[in-house]
Order: structure tokens, then C-alpha cells, then sequence
């Protein structure tokens, strides 16, 4: 039985940088079955064929850490891209990758009022996750889920972003991924209504919105292409406990999870819902809104993709891993 020193894993950790070595600790398990099999590996015994391995796996380690500086806000259109692909990616993956190339750009998208003013109206001009209305006074803003510059574009496919994808969804998924927001970068499906305050912490990574069954499961990103016609966010706070949590209250959350009334909002008096404190692990309920009620619109739009806040969620779960201090 070989010994685990002898690994290609062990090998790759003595030469990868604290952000390579975070991501073979705590997130090997998530890369597709190929990559995880080369890593168990036993070394290969020319000198050599080691530095080629161990050069494969670093510059796979570039492609993650490019795409993770890079998000949610792109800084720079390119960060390895330079040169060819190299020996980091298979033969497959290499043919996946360029979907578009420097001419393939007929199609760009541009922000659109119309699908801003369409979220607006599906979320009932209120801010999904502390129930605040622009007829209050506040201030609320259209979010994407998914950023704007990773997919406006068919040319954004040989971004670190898809090409990071690609390591741990296969080249099949991530097309399809692509495909999908790419498609739907100013759909519905990729909004919604925060207030700004909350917006910006959303953009900031300094709070998360994780997609959740009522049964309190986690929403895969490659789960059911439908999306679901009632879900919940669950609020984490990454970065430790807020200062001031009173700060963030909301009118929308859900009573505990493990209750009967898991899927009920926590009312006050007079039957109005209670304000209270959003603290990490607090839930809000996504939902349509019912064709009979008055609040009801003749055009009923996509809900937020729950696919797309789980894809978020995978990319800042690497994000926030890498950095882990060592």
C-alpha cells in the first residue's frame, strides 16, 4: 500500500503557496473525480515528470487565485489568460474553453432599465431581505446575483472565473452554467431587490445569502433546472458578528428552523410583522406571489435562481477558504 508522503497531493502541498495549500486541504474533495484520482497518485519517479506535475497543478492554482481576486468585482478582463492554455488543462478542457474568441463578440450585453424595473416590480418594491419599501424613503437597488462582467459576453467564457469552474465542475457543466447565466445576465433570474445598505454589503462579501429548502437542505447548483416556487435565503455574516446588529433589522424573517411554523414570518402586534434584528442564520422566504392577491401582477416574472445564489455561495466558500490563515 503506498504510503500517503508518497502522494502527487503531498508532493504539489511542498510546493504550492498558502492559498494552493488551503485549497488541497479544505477543498480537494470538490474537484471533478479526475483530478482528485491524479492527486492521490502515487509520485512519479523521474525528476523530470515530478516538475511537471507539480508545474500543472500550481498554474491550476493561478487560474483559481486569479478568479477569486477577481470576484464579485472584475478588476482585470484577463490574469493568466496570457499565452496559450498550457499543460494545466487537459486536451478536453482546453477545446471547451475559448467558446468565443477575440471576434466572437456580436452579442454584448448592456444593463438594462427594463429588466431593473422588472425586478423591481416581481419583488413588490420592497428589499427581499428587511422588508423596507422605496414608498418609506429608502433608497433600494437592483443586485445581480451572478456579476454583470462574467457573463455579458460570449467572449467571458476564457475568463479565470469559468476556467476555475471547469476544475471543479468538468467542461460539460460549466457550458451549460455559462450558457445559462450568460443568457439570463439581465433576466429576472439574476436580480434582486436590495436596499442599498444591504447591497453593498452583499457586493462586499460581508454577507451571504445561502439558498435553502423549507426542510433547511442546501439548494445545489446543479440541482433542478426549475426553479422552485417558494425557497429560503439564509443571512450569514462570513466576516464574524455585525457591530451593531440592530442596525440590520427586517420586517421578512422566518421564525426558527425546527418549528412548526418554520415557513411563517414572526408577527408583532395587530397582526403586523415584527422588525427585528437580522442576525446571522436568520431566514427569508423567496416566493411567487399568489395570482390572487392584490399585490399579484398580470406578469408574473422568474423568481431569484436559487442555482445562481448556490453558485455565488460554492465561489465564496473557495474565496474565504483560501484565505484561511495558516
Amino acid at each position: 500500500m503506498e504510503n500517503s508522503r508518497d502522494t502527487i497531493r503531498t508532493l504539489v502541498h511542498a510546493n504550492a503557496d498558502s492559498q494552493g495549500k488551503n485549497i488541497l486541504d479544505y477543498a480537494r474533495h470538490r474537484f471533478i473525480p479526475r483530478l482528485q484520482n491524479e492527486l492521490e497518485m502515487p509520485v512519479p519517479t523521474r525528476i523530470a515528470e515530478r516538475h511537471e506535475v507539480v508545474l500543472k497543478w500550481l498554474r491550476r492554482f493561478q487560474i483559481i487565485k486569479g478568479a477569486l481576486d477577481n470576484f464579485p468585482t472584475l478588476r482585470r478582463s484577463r490574469t493568466s489568460q496570457a499565452g496559450s492554455p498550457g499543460p494545466h488543462m487537459s486536451s478536453a478542457n482546453s477545446a471547451s474553453t475559448p467558446m468565443g474568441s477575440e471576434t466572437d463578440t456580436t452579442r454584448v450585453a448592456t444593463r438594462s432599465p427594463t429588466a431593473t424595473a422588472n425586478c423591481r416590480e416581481r419583488d413588490n418594491y420592497t428589499c427581499v431581505v428587511t422588508g423596507r419599501r422605496s414608498s418609506d424613503g429608502f433608497a433600494l437597488e437592483v443586485a445581480h446575483i451572478i456579476p454583470f462582467p462574467l457573463a455579458k459576453s460570449v467572449d467571458c467564457r476564457s475568463l479565470d472565473f469559468w476556467r476555475m469552474l471547469e476544475l471543479f465542475y468538468g467542461a460539460e457543466c460549466t457550458n451549460s452554467l455559462f450558457k445559462s447565466i450568460c443568457d439570463n445576465i439581465n433576466d429576472p433570474s439574476n436580480l434582486i431587490l436590495l436596499d442599498n445598505s444591504i447591497h453593498a454589503m452583499f457586493d462586499h462579501c460581508s454577507l451571504l445569502l445561502l439558498p435553502l429548502t423549507h426542510e433547511g437542505r442546501p439548494i445545489d447548483v446543479l440541482g433542478s433546472s426549475q426553479a422552485p416556487l417558494t425557497y429560503n435565503l439564509q443571512i450569514v455574516y462570513p466576516k464574524g458578528k455585525v457591530t451593531v446588529p440592530e442596525l440590520i433589522q427586517s420586517t421578512k424573517l422566518l421564525k426558527k428552523s425546527g418549528t412548526a411554523e418554520h415557513d411563517s414570518q414572526v408577527e408583532g402586534e395587530n397582526g403586523k410583522m415584527r422588525v427585528m434584528p437580522v442576525l446571522s442564520e436568520s431566514q427569508v422566504q423567496i416566493k411567487q406571489q399568489d395570482p390572487d392577491s392584490k399585490a399579484s401582477k398580470t406578469t408574473v416574472y422568474p423568481l431569484p435562481s436559487p442555482g445562481y445564489f448556490a453558485l455565488r455561495r460554492f465561489v465564496l466558500f473557495l474565496w474565504f477558504t483560501s484565505r484561511q490563515r495558516r
